[in-house]
């Protein structure tokens, strides 16, 4: 019977989670099976000890062989499914083997020999269900191989005792099948769930294409075989030309009709190994890999297939009974190069795409070397941005998190750059090029310590309740620095701030590129008493693993999830998910981009408690959000 792809998915995730948690149990049950051996030694043929012993050993070695086995396919992503049904097979057979100790080895004439035997084999029986419930066959197997010989072992002594033992067993049985079937469905209903979030967080809810973040993972590893077989690629960044005015004019219903019909026709005229992405709005990308070992004829290539697609895209179609026209701009930018990494060869070619747009629409244009007025625009900002820590020319503004009825709960705090000529600069503008030079843990420490002081005179002013937190972003780098943990308690004790007042938001990237690391350092500020939020939930690497590991207090759903919401319609929203999730975890939610009354009726209807948007406020300077703090609510 063939699988669904999602099936095939849940199936790969149980047998990996079978896998990674074999080595311990099998040698621990080899240590055990040794320790029991040596026990019976005194009432026990050596030969059948020996025997025993060596085949248990000898099955055990054969397990750790397929774990190694099993460990390689997954890395190569080359899944046998032979390994799998040897694997299981492994399994069985240690079961098989206890359950023969239940014959072989079992003492008859010592009660407490006996009574150290049964509890040997029901606690193995017992420790098996943690490792082995991710798959049914195999804790079924084992627990039947193991326990069930027992049971008829006990029942063939003729006595009373051994009539209610065996039964006993039997009983014992039925109770770990029963908590191994509960523990079972948990950890797929787990799974799907974790697959379901990253599925929805890969690709694109209207279209069914990739997104970015997919997108640029296809990307790197496409960089990666170009490299190797020095083979040339290319990238086509295209955007639709004035798309805006059919979306205004016809609505975003027609809007999201057109592009799900660009989307379809993009594939027309493409190879099967190349991808279309959908990058948002009314941008497409699309990855062509392995075009040809020269690079002129790679580049001839991928304007006639650039060319072909835009003719194909320039054909009429109707959408609700009109007429649609619509044409392309395309930029183009080649691979490998030596020194571009992904985000860089998708830069280039929206910027080839910018100059298609320039000149005149509806065109195709590649990359040149002397488009590198962008890049030499970060440089100056980024040269800026360090006089701007010596200027003291960042500022922050507050923008409320509320309940429903518009009681503030608290707020976070965003950075904003007041230029002595340019006036106020948003973070967008700024935060990239800081966190490419590096200058962002300078900006992140002044951040904080402007946060902090206005913390501390709220404190003072009592104008800051006790449940009332400020959040303040940390991104990945200043969060990866050693000395983290020091300078967030080093600011905390210079300003004399109460920590519970202070909740750090980190993005996925951040929490799982150490996990052990990333647990230290959160919990020892969370000992401290900081909280501690995951940012733009849903748009990284969201992993149930990590969710469940980490000491942390709340979940931050992402603006672009709920602005979403609309378009689903009576689907399963992945804000709903997220909030079952928060819940069963134990995780406070906060809902980030609320901008209408239908986002936040949605999201009080699924239970989501805190909120924050345009809907209630905007940020705003730090004396009109005192202001506010005073009233304690946000006048909504």
């Amino acid at each position: 019977m063939r699988l669904s792809r999602s099936e095939h998915q849940l199936y790969r995730e149980q047998q990996r989670l079978l896998t990674i948690n074999s080595t311990g149990p099998i040698l621990t049950s080899t240590l055990i099976a040794g320790f029991l051996c040596w026990y019976l030694r005194h009432g026990t043929a050596p030969t059948i000890l020996f025997s025993w012993l060596s085949s248990f050993i000898l099955v055990a070695v054969g397990r750790l062989f397929l774990v190694v086995l099993a460990n390689r396919a997954e890395k190569t992503g080359r899944h046998d499914g032979q390994l799998d049904l040897f694997f299981l097979g492994g399994i069985w057979l240690a079961a098989l083997l206890w359950g023969t100790a239940s014959f072989l080895l079992f003492p008859h004439t010592s009660p407490l020999h006996q009574t150290v035997f049964s509890i040997i084999i029901t606690g193995i029986s017992a420790g098996a269900i943690a490792s082995l419930c991710p798959n049914r066959p195999a804790i079924v197997g084992f627990l039947t191989f193991t326990l069930l010989p027992l049971s008829a072992k006990f029942l063939m002594i003729q006595e009373q005792n051994g009539l209610v033992l065996g039964i006993l067993v039997i009983l014992y049985w039925l109770v770990c099948l029963s908590g191994a079937q509960k523990l079972h469905k948990n950890i797929t209903e787990n799974i799907s769930l974790r697959l379901k979030i990253e599925h929805q967080a890969s690709f694109d809810s209207l279209t069914g294409l990739p997104n970015r973040r997919q997108l640029l993972k296809q990307l790197e590893q496409e960089l990666s075989r170009a490299s190797r077989h020095k083979q040339n690629g290319a990238v086509l960044f295209l955007d639709l030309d004035n798309f805006k005015t059919i979306n205004d004019a016809l609505g975003h219903k027609a809007g999201d009709a057109v592009l799900k019909h660009v989307a379809e026709r993009l594939g027309l005229n493409l190879r099967k190994e190349d991808i279309i992405a959908r990058m948002g709005g009314d941008e497409f990308v699309i990855l062509l890999p392995h075009l040809d070992h020269s690079i002129e004829r790679a580049a001839q290539k991928s304007q006639e297939i650039a060319k072909k697609l835009a003719n194909t895209l320039s054909a009429s179609f109707s959408i609700d009974s009109r007429e649609i026209n619509i044409t392309p701009s395309i930029g183009i930018s080649l691979f490998p190069d030596q020194e571009k990494a992904a985000d860089d060869i998708l830069e280039q070619a929206d910027t080839a795409m910018n100059q298609a747009k320039t000149a005149g629409r509806n065109t195709v244009r590649f990359f040149l070397p002397g488009m590198q007025e962008a890049a030499d625009k970060r440089l100056r900002l980024a040269n800026d941005l360090k006089k701007a820590i010596e200027n003291d020319e960042f500022s922050v503004y507050f923008q409320p998190q509320v309940q429903a009825d518009g009681t503030i709960v608290g707020a976070e705090g965003l950075v904003r750059w007041m230029h002595p000529t340019r006036g106020m600069i948003m973070p967008g503008e700024f935060i990239l090029a800081a966190e490419e030079s590096g200058i962002i843990v300078d900006i992140g420490n002044c951040v904080l310590r402007k946060i902090c002081q206005t913390v501390k005179a709220w404190e003072e002013n009592h104008l800051l309740k006790e449940h009332q937190t400020i959040a303040v972003n940390i991104s990945a780098r200043e969060f990866s620095t050693p000395d983290f943990v020091d300078r967030i308690v080093g600011t905390l004790t210079e300003t004399g701030i109460k920590p519970h007042h202070l909740d750090i938001e980190l993005t996925e990237g951040s929490l799982i590129s150490s996990v052990r690391d990333t647990i230290k350092k959160i919990q020892a500020l969370r000992d401290y008493g900081i909280k501690f939020s995951v940012d733009d939930f849903g748009t990284g690497y969201s992993s149930l693993s990590y969710l469940k590991s980490l000491p942390l207090h709340t979940l931050k759903i992402d603006r672009s999830f709920v602005n979403d919401i609309q378009s689903v319609g009576n689907g399963v929203n992945l804000v709903e998910i997220i909030i079952t999730m928060a819940g069963n975890l134990g995780l406070e939610v906060v809902a980030e981009g609320v901008e209408t009354a239908e986002e936040l009726n949605y999201l009080a209807a699924k239970g989501c408690r805190v909120y924050q948007g345009y809907y209630f406020c905007k940020p705003v300077p730090t004396a009109e959000f005192s202001t506010m703090l005073q009233s304690g609510n946000v006048g909504k």
